[in-house]
């Protein structure tokens, strides 16, 4: 994950953990960690897992620790482990990088906010995934940024001629509530959504046609 993400490990300030408090799973965990991450600067990234505060979700303990993770980094927030007094001794006398936070604490200053996510299920199908905020730099409506263009071409799809007229009355309709929107639609219509076999297009300068 990390080297598809193009992050290193010394980008991650927090693991979304899979973390069962279990005597043997934590150790493996917690090592497998250090090895992915390759960083052995102390509390230089902190563990944290959502089991400890709402338990194990079975098929949906993922889900929800992924969710945490980007709460997290969108809000710059690290969450805490509920009722954390100490490592297994297993892991060792040394946790780095690792440490516990027992409170929110602030994403540490001058590091960017990336996160990993780890969840494993119990029929061996392991996923761990990096989580990053966006650019605050980046423009979420390129549409509206100077210099940006966007092909005024309104596209439109069904499986029947029906779905086709429905799908023309469903953008019209947006459009006009929202034509402030028309460079995003267009966007979305061209290349955002399955396209069926019927279509059609239109060349239109704005969202009045």
């Amino acid at each position: 994950a990390l080297a598809r993400s193009g992050r290193t490990g010394a980008d991650v300030a927090y693991v979304e953990a899979h973390g069962t408090g279990t005597r043997l799973g934590d150790p493996v965990e917690a090592g497998a960690l250090r090895q992915a991450l390759g960083v052995d600067e102390p509390e230089r990234c902190a563990l944290s897992s959502l089991k400890s505060q709402i338990g194990h979700l079975g098929a949906a303990a993922g889900a929800v620790g992924l969710i945490r993770a980007v709460l997290a980094v969108h809000h710059g927030r690290i969450p805490p482990t509920r009722d954390f007094r100490a490592f297994n001794p297993e892991i060792g006398p040394d946790p780095a990088p690792f440490h516990v936070p027992t409170r929110a604490l602030p994403w540490p200053e001058g590091r960017e906010r990336v996160a990993a996510v780890s969840s494993f299920g119990i029929g061996g199908t392991n996923a761990h995934v990096i989580v990053e905020a966006a650019d605050p730099s980046t423009d979420p409506h390129p549409r509206e940024a100077a210099g940006s263009e966007v092909v005024p071409l309104v596209v439109l799809s069904g499986v029947t001629e029906a779905q086709l007229a429905a799908d023309a009355e469903r953008v019209a309709a947006h459009l006009t509530l929202q034509p402030d929107s028309y460079a995003r639609t267009l966007r979305h219509l061209q290349a955002g959504r399955p396209q069926g076999p019927l279509r059609a297009a239109a060349v239109c300068r704005d969202a009045a046609g």
